[in-house]
């Protein structure tokens, strides 16, 4: 394993790790409030086999947080920016397959327009294309909702997180998001969430927000009928943040592209149905890509359990 951090132009350390060696690389982009742990799935089941690369976008996990956050660039061409910084720094010289989850969809559809000969294939999970916020929770709503937030956020300063910190260290949102659906109850594990909410307390709100805010924005959906490379679309029936039609017309609109829809599947189907994921990935990327195989053309998978219920 190979660990480090790559300075930007405008003076971010970006946090980045490498695992495993091969003729392929997998590249995985986070959600935005997420840090790298929700891949470790795939990072075990695949390490073996190929090089596996994950990575912390600016002011998440071990990635620093610049103090002016007003004058950053944080939109989704900026990650994409940073992705190629990182995979320069490390001289991946083979075209590579990008994984994203959530607002990683945006990230590495971003970089592919921008790097198209370096990208082998896709695998956009659990997110759409752009203006994500347009279909939350199936409200449009939070378009305006987010940029009030983020003005309440700017004038109370420290005081937001002191609020809201407590809660999300508590095991109210755990509970909460199995209620509601947002999480699979069955599968949803309370290790897995704590993980995540303990992240979100991290992350300074106003740049958490202006995040949020930007992927709103951002929309490559037009552009998609130009995507040439073969593409995994990975979907979850019940994603709430996702709705499963942005990503049947994701695939729909894909040239080249195949639809999984994970069952009962929610937004964190990523740590909810990791077999079936890790299943799907290898027998398309063996198919598309063909390197880092067994010497019988198949790919070795560490077994890896179901998510559990705690």
């Amino acid at each position: 394993m190979k660990t480090g951090f790559v300075t930007t132009t405008d003076g971010v350390e970006l946090y980045y790790s490498s695992h495993g060696t091969g003729t392929l690389t997998l590249v995985c982009c986070n959600g935005v409030g997420v840090s790298t742990y929700f891949w470790r799935h795939i990072n075990e089941a695949f390490s073996d086999t190929y090089q596996i690369i994950t990575w912390d976008y600016v002011g998440h996990g071990r990635s620093s947080t610049p103090t002016d956050i007003d004058s950053l660039d944080l939109s989704i061409s900026r990650h994409a920016r940073d992705l190629n910084t990182i995979l320069s720094v490390l001289e991946v010289k083979q075209p590579i397959v990008l994984l994203g989850h959530s607002m990683g969809v945006q990230v590495i559809l971003e970089y592919y327009f921008n790097y198209p000969a370096q990208v082998q294939a896709l695998i956009p999970m659990l997110g759409s294309p752009g203006k994500s916020l347009d279909t939350l929770l199936g409200f449009s709503g939070f378009k305006k909702l987010f940029p009030l937030l983020a003005m309440l956020v700017n004038k109370t300063g420290s005081n937001a997180a002191r609020v809201f910190h407590p809660i999300l260290e508590s095991s109210i949102p755990f509970a909460l998001g199995r209620r509601t659906g947002m999480m699979n109850y069955k599968r949803a594990s309370q290790a897995d969430m704590r993980h995540y909410f303990k992240h979100m307390t991290e992350i300074d709100p106003a740049l958490f927000l202006e995040m949020v805010i930007q992927l709103g924005n951002h929309d490559l959906e037009p552009r998609l009928s130009e995507v040439k490379i073969p593409v995994l679309v990975i979907a979850g029936e019940r994603d709430m943040f996702t709705p499963l039609h942005r990503s049947e017309k994701m695939a729909e609109k894909l040239p080249n592209s195949q639809l999984v829809i994970l069952e009962g599947g929610s937004h964190a189907a990523i740590v909810e149905h990791t077999t079936e994921i890790n299943d799907h990935i290898a027998r398309f990327v063996l198919a598309t890509c063909g390197d880092g195989g067994d010497d019988d053309g198949s790919v070795t998978l560490s077994p890896q359990p179901e998510g559990t219920q705690s």
